[in-house]
């Protein structure tokens, strides 16, 4: 994410949500303005973009732009069940 973008703010909150209402589910941000580094080793070259990671630390899903809930939460669940 960043500071100055719009949608950025909108998947913080959607993240956010998610986060308090599954169990086992952690919301996690990097800024790319202050950590440039870290988001180009995880590939991201567009904000906002969103990954979904395993409990080994894989990324499992990836998503540029602001996702829709329902499809957030229903990508989430596939990843705890797995």
């Amino acid at each position: 994410s960043s500071a100055t973008c719009g949608p950025c703010r909108q998947v913080r909150a959607v993240c956010a949500d998610l986060s308090t209402t599954m169990p086992g589910v952690r919301h996690v941000e990097i800024d790319a303005d202050e950590h440039l580094d870290a988001a180009r080793e995880l590939d991201i070259w567009r904000l906002p973009t969103l990954l979904v990671v395993d409990r080994r630390g894989r990324i499992a899903q990836r998503a540029v732009g602001v996702p829709d809930r329902a499809a957030l939460s229903a990508a989430v669940s596939e990843v705890l069940a797995a």
